[in-house]
């Protein structure tokens, strides 16, 4: 592990080095997760709440996130879903040896807004026993996360939890751009911006987000409550009946749909 020093904790006899920007793989015994430290303790909190929960994992990559997870949760099942087809070995090693209840299960090559495949998985490993818990680490792209969330909130059980992780990257990314810019206003990046005759912008995650906190002021009996830092976000299901059929647009209203113009 070259390079400057990480952040590293330590759970149920495994070492987890926090290295949010490298691309490492898990080993057995040692563990790199693409997390900030800040992200972890906030998952610490949570699994006070819900050790041996019913857990679902959208997006797998190296597999340091599936690794936690285990660690800290002890879920009773989890179901990690990877868009990639190719398993990753360190991982597959790690279960091996870590987890002796196969809880776990990894389903590579899985988009995460197949709404045909998706919902067949959770209905395999859950059967008709809610979900606790959801955290969505995967594409950070506005429809494919909102499909996901439409297919899995409504599966969590009462005060069951939805996290979506990096909510905020799409503007924390134009600040960076910005300030460079302004730093250096005739450096290359200020150069190519300035020969662009427009910037076109894909609508960013966040946009969901405003969606979900204008569903929890009108209907908090389906959202209770939505907890936001700059890199996560935290969504408390209500108590009410959702309709699986219906999407998250659907619940906003006329005030909402035309406040976000959606």
């Amino acid at each position: 592990m070259a390079g400057a020093a990480a952040h590293t904790e330590v759970f149920d006899g495994v070492t987890f080095e926090l290295r949010p920007f490298a691309k490492e793989a898990t080993n057995p015994d040692w563990v790199c997760v693409r997390k900030k430290p800040r992200l972890v303790q906030q998952y610490r909190a949570l699994a006070e709440e819900l050790q041996g929960c019913r857990m679902m994992e959208v997006g797998v990559d190296q597999g340091g996130g599936t690794s936690l997870f285990l660690k800290l949760f002890k879920p009773q099942q989890l179901l990690a879903i990877e868009l990639s087809k190719k398993p990753v070995p360190k991982l597959m090693d790690f279960l091996a040896k870590h987890d002796n209840d196969d809880c776990v299960d990894v389903r590579w090559g899985v988009d995460q807004s197949d709404t045909d495949t998706v919902p067949r998985l959770v209905e395999e490993t859950f059967d008709n026993t809610p979900l606790d818990l959801v955290v969505d680490d995967a594409s950070h792209l506005l429809e494919q996360t909102t499909i996901t969330f439409d297919m899995l909130f409504p599966r969590l059980r009462p005060d069951g939890v939805y996290v979506i992780e990096d909510w905020s990257s799409e503007h924390l990314m134009e600040a960076r751009f910005t300030q460079e810019i302004e730093s250096n206003p005739f450096g290359e990046l200020a150069k190519e911006v300035a020969n662009l005759d427009s910037v076109e912008y894909d609508t960013p995650l966040s946009f969901l987000i405003c969606q979900l906190l204008v569903v929890s002021a009108r209907h908090p009996e389906l959202i209770s409550s939505v907890h936001i830092e700059k890199s996560i976000c935290v969504i408390r299901r209500g108590h009410a009946d959702i309709d699986p059929t219906k999407s998250i647009v659907d619940y906003m209203g006329d005030l909402g749909r035309w406040m976000l113009n959606c």
